[in-house]
C-alpha cells in the first residue's frame, strides 16, 4: 500500500528523522499508494457524536473510530497491513527503532475527524499499555484532506518546551492529502494544534486522518518513565495581549474559555489523585491489619468510607447517591447506575446501561463476596432485559461472563439481582443501612469476533 518510491528511500529518512527539532521526526509526502489514499478518503466514516466523547465524557468535536475493520473492507485491507511485517518493517527502517509491533487493539487509533472549533492542546501521550506490557514508540499520522490552507488552523504543531512559551520552538505541518508524519513518542514529544477556524463556505470540510501508534516490547532504560495518561499543556494567553492593548470582545471570548479549560483539567487532576489517594490508604491499611484483627468482611466497613446521608442514621441506609460502575474496555457508561455505591459495594438490584465503542462478544463482571456476610447467594444476571446466567458464589473472589452479541453503538442493559442481601446495621454497624451483595471490582467489556475480520 506504501508508495514504491516512499519504500526505496526507507533508509535516507533515518538520518532525517534522528536529526529533526525540536524531537525526532520526519514528513513524507505522498505516503500511500494514490489510488490507496484515495480509497481511505472515500471509505472514511461519518462523524457519529458516539464516537466523539472526550476524556470526561462529554460529546465533543473530533470522533474516533478505533476499530477501523468495520468501516468497510478496504479499511479491514488496512488494518491487516499495518501489523503485517512489510509495514512494520518500512517503520523500523525509516526510524531506526527495531522490534516494532503494532497494537492489534489500535487503541486509542484508527481514524480521527475534527470539526470546525476544535484544538488540540498540546501533550506527550500516554507511554504504556499496561495489560499487555507495551512502549508506545512512534505515531504514524495520515492525513486525509485535500483542501487546506494553514490560515485555518489545525496544522500539527511540534513544541520544544510548550510549559515555557516565551522559549517555545513550535514547527507547523499542513495536514495536507497523503501526507504522512512520523514521530517519536517520548515524554518530550509535545504536539497538538490549533482551533480549526474554516471561513464560511468551507463549514463542509474537516480534519481527516489516519492515526497509527507502534510499540515495542521493550525500551531503552534512560527513556522509561513510570505508567502514565496522557498530559496537556493549556495554552498560554495569545501575544498580543500587552499592556495598553484595549480587549475586544472576541479577546474576553478566548480568555474566558482558556480559564475554562483551565479550571477543568485542575478539577480533573484533584478528583483523580484524591482517588489514587484512596487506593493506596485502602491497600496500607489492608497490609497493616494486625493479627487477629477484623476479617474482611469488618475490614471493609472501617477502611471504605460511608455515604453520607442527611437523614438520622439510625433510621436510614447512606444516600444512594449516583456512582460510575468500574467499567473497563470499549464501552461508556450511558446514565445513572442503580444500586451501586461510591466505595464499591453492589445491592439488589443493580441495574446499569452502557454504550459499546466496538463490538463485544462478553461481559465479565469481577469482585468477591467477603468473609463474615453470606454463606452463599445467588446472582442472575439479565442482558437487556433477558435472562443471561444464574450462578452460586461463595465468600472469595467472583468472576461472572455473560456471552453478548452486540456491535459499536449498541446500548446494553445490564441487571443483576440476588435472592439474600447483607446489612452491615444488622451485624453492627447502626450507621449503615444499605442491603449489600457484593463488592464489585470491575464490570470488563470483551472485544467481539463477530465483526468484519
Amino acid at each position: 500500500m506504501i508508495n514504491e518510491t516512499v519504500r526505496r528511500q526507507a533508509a535516507e529518512y533515518r538520518s532525517e528523522f534522528r536529526n529533526a527539532q525540536p524531537f525526532p521526526h520526519v514528513v513524507i509526502d505522498d505516503f500511500f499508494d494514490a489510488g490507496n489514499a484515495a480509497k481511505l478518503l472515500a471509505d472514511f466514516p461519518p462523524f457519529d457524536p458516539d464516537n466523539a466523547r472526550n476524556e470526561f465524557g462529554e460529546v465533543g468535536r473530533k470522533a474516533v473510530v478505533m476499530d477501523i475493520r468495520r468501516i468497510s473492507p478496504f479499511y479491514a485491507g488496512v488494518y491487516d497491513y499495518i501489523g503485517s511485517s512489510e509495514f512494520l518493517a518500512f517503520a523500523q527502517e525509516a526510524t531506526g527503532i527495531p522490534r516494532l509491533v503494532h497494537d492489534e487493539q489500535m487503541f486509542g487509533g484508527g481514524t480521527h475527524e475534527n470539526l470546525a472549533g476544535q484544538d488540540l492542546d498540546p501533550h506527550v501521550d500516554f507511554n504504556f499499555i499496561e495489560d499487555r506490557k507495551l512502549h508506545r514508540r512512534l505515531n504514524l499520522l495520515i492525513y486525509l484532506n485535500e483542501e487546506w490552507n494553514i490560515a485555518w488552523g489545525g496544522c500539527l504543531e511540534l513544541h520544544s518546551n510548550p510549559r515555557r512559551p516565551k522559549n517555545d520552538q513550535v514547527k507547523v505541518i499542513a495536514p495536507t492529502f497523503n501526507r504522512a508524519v512520523i514521530f517519536e513518542t517520548s515524554e518530550r514529544s509535545w504536539h497538538g494544534f490549533e482551533k480549526i477556524e474554516l471561513p464560511e463556505n468551507k463549514k463542509h470540510l474537516s480534519r481527516k486522518m489516519l492515526s497509527i501508534y507502534l510499540y515495542t516490547r521493550d525500551r531503552p532504560k534512560g527513556e522509561i518513565a513510570p505508567p502514565h495518561s496522557t498530559f496537556y499543556v493549556q495554552r498560554p494567553i495569545p501575544d498580543r495581549l500587552v499592556a495598553g492593548y484595549t480587549l475586544t470582545p472576541e479577546d474576553v471570548t478566548q480568555l474566558e474559555e482558556l480559564v475554562t479549560r483551565r479550571d477543568h483539567w485542575i478539577e480533573f487532576y484533584h478528583r483523580k489523585e484524591l482517588s489514587d489517594s484512596r487506593r493506596i490508604q485502602d491497600l496500607i491499611a489492608f497490609n497493616q491489619r494486625p493479627a487477629g484483627g477484623p476479617g474482611l468482611a469488618g475490614w471493609l466497613r472501617n477502611v471504605f468510607p460511608k455515604p453520607k446521608s442527611d437523614v438520622p442514621a439510625t433510621v436510614a441506609a447512606p444516600s444512594q447517591r449516583p456512582a460510575r460502575i468500574p467499567l473497563s474496555g470499549y464501552a461508556v457508561q450511558e446514565g445513572t447506575a442503580r444500586g451501586v455505591w461510591d466505595d464499591g459495594w453492589m445491592g439488589s438490584p443493580f441495574e446499569a446501561a452502557i454504550r459499546l465503542q466496538m463490538p463485544a462478544d462478553s461481559i465479565v463482571f469481577e469482585g468477591f463476596l467477603p468473609e463474615q456476610t453470606l454463606p452463599e447467594i445467588e446472582l442472575r444476571v439479565s442482558v437487556d432485559d433477558q435472562p443471561a446466567v444464574r450462578q452460586v458464589v461463595r465468600p472469595g473472589e467472583i468472576s461472572l461472563s455473560v456471552p453478548v452479541v452486540a456491535e459499536a453503538g449498541d446500548l446494553v442493559k445490564l441487571r443483576i439481582v440476588s435472592d439474600v442481601s447483607f446489612c452491615p446495621m444488622r451485624s453492627g454497624d447502626s450507621a449503615d443501612g444499605r442491603e449489600l451483595v457484593i463488592v464489585l471490582r470491575e464490570i470488563r467489556v470483551l472485544r467481539g469476533t463477530h465483526g468484519p475480520a
